[in-house]
């Protein structure tokens, strides 16, 4: 009777790795190209929580990197990004959505593609990346000044 339930439990817990939930995207870090004309240039998306999003965003024409919090939902095809949500949970100001499939970020009511995203490695710091862009712009800006 002992190895019966053993059996049982150890079934049940394997059963219950088949079905991890695939919209808690908690460890997931991107690196985002923007499409468009912007002074923004990268901007990365790590998801901190399985509702938290940290955002870091270069700005090429402020040369500074700027910090973000952003919340987020996610379903199978879609990730929705918010910028508020309730204490009770209910999200409301969505800003936009990431296609899982493809990675491209568009902004909410616009049918245009605003950004390329990539997934990063686990070990890769965001900031970090971002830091080194913007050490690249600082000096090519510096060897532009005339004074």
């Amino acid at each position: 009777m002992k190895k019966l339930f053993l059996y049982i439990f150890l079934g049940l817990l394997w059963c219950n790795l088949g079905f991890a939930d695939d919209n808690d995207l908690t460890g997931k870090k991107l690196l985002c190209k923007i499409e468009n004309n912007s002074p923004i240039l990268l901007r990365t998306i790590e998801f901190v929580s399985s509702r938290d999003v940290r955002v870091y965003v270069l700005n090429e024409e402020k040369l500074k990197i700027s910090q973000d919090k952003w919340y987020y939902d996610a379903d199978l095809k879609k990730v929705e990004f918010n910028w508020q949500i309730t204490s009770d949970g209910v999200v409301f100001d969505i800003i936009g959505y990431l296609n899982r499939e493809n990675l491209t970020f568009k902004w909410n009511n616009s049918k245009k593609i605003a950004a390329s995203c990539s997934v990063l490695n686990s070990n890769e710091d965001p900031y970090e990346i971002l830091n080194i862009e913007l050490e690249k712009l600082i000096k090519i800006q510096k060897n532009k000044n005339k004074i």
